[in-house]
Parts: structure tokens; sequence; C-alpha cells
């Protein structure tokens, strides 16, 4: 340990191993998630001396730290350990409810909701007629839409085989093989 008297915030916390850089440090001062002796610490930059009581807000808990002493280097947790006292009040126990929780909506041991009843209530959709179902047009007489098919007519009478086709040229420009 060392005998200078102050030290700054981001440094003392990285090297009690509160966390595991200075940068963390910093942002966690920044965010206002530490306090000294009851006023937040504005800047990573503010220090701490001996005597002095820390807040610290680490995910979800609250640890309540005198400061002992101010460190060198950042150490093992035997040595880390030496900076502060811990002040903390004992965790809750796992079993008990908080007083404020909310009760469950369902009976514990129904198991897990199923999607249909995660769903808020609603009416249900409407559903989609088939194809038998549908009407072919609107009330109108309008179709709903227009037929895949045009009508083209009668179909034409299949062309006559005795009349034939003049030969066409070959590649060299001369009529048909056969001539």
């Amino acid at each position: 340990m060392v005998t200078d008297a102050r030290q700054r915030i981001d440094k003392w916390l990285f090297f009690s191993r509160a966390v595991k850089s200075r940068t963390l440090a910093a942002k966690l001062v920044v965010a206002g998630r530490v306090r000294i002796n009851r006023d937040k610490a504005a800047q990573a930059s503010d220090t701490v001396r001996p005597g002095d009581v820390l807040t610290i807000t680490l995910e979800r808990r609250i640890f309540v730290w005198k400061v002992l002493g101010t460190g060198v280097r950042r150490g093992p947790a035997e040595e880390a350990r030496l900076l502060y006292e811990d002040m903390s009040p004992p965790p809750a126990p796992k079993g008990e409810a908080l007083p404020d929780a909310v009760p469950p909506l369902r009976e514990a041991g129904s198991g897990r909701p199923t999607k249909k009843e995660r769903r808020p209530d609603r009416p249900p959709a409407r559903r989609r007629l088939s194809k038998v179902e549908r009407p072919l047009c609107r009330p109108s007489g309008i179709p709903f839409r227009k037929p895949r098919h045009r009508w083209q007519g009668p179909p034409l009478p299949p062309a006559d085989k005795g009349v034939t086709s003049p030969k066409k040229p070959n590649k060299m420009g001369r009529p048909g093989a056969d001539q």
C-alpha cells in the first residue's frame, strides 16, 4: 500500500478489481453508478482517500465499500481486498419473493404458455374462402378478375394435304434436293 492520500476513482476501481479495465471504470463513473460519500461521482478524475464510503452499482448488485487505502497496481484478489472493507447488506435469500413483486398470472406448475395464450385478445382473422366457396362475380355482375384465356373463335380447319408448297432453296441457293 502507498501512503499517498488520494487516488483517481477510475484507477482505484481498477486496482480493487471492481471492474476489468480502467476504461470500464471510467464508463461506470460517468454513467452515475458510483457514489463517493453519498454524492455521485461526476468524472473519472474524481479522487478518493482512505475513509471514503463508495456505493457501486454493478448489474443487479449494489456494493458498499469503505476505502482503506490506495493501490499501486492491479494485483491478485488478496491484495485488492486490502484496499476496501465490504459493508454491503447481505443478499436476499433466493426462495423469498420481494414484497413489491407482482404475483404470477398463471398458477405455478401449469407449464409454459402456448403461442396462442401469449397473443393479446383480439377477434379472429377472416377465413379465406376456397375456390368452390368463392363467388365468380361481384354483386354488380362484374367478374373479379379477367379470364385467363381470350376467346379466339372456333378452331381452324385442318390444312388440305393435297396442296404442296414450293420447295425452299437449300444452303447453296438451289431448289430442293430431289429436283
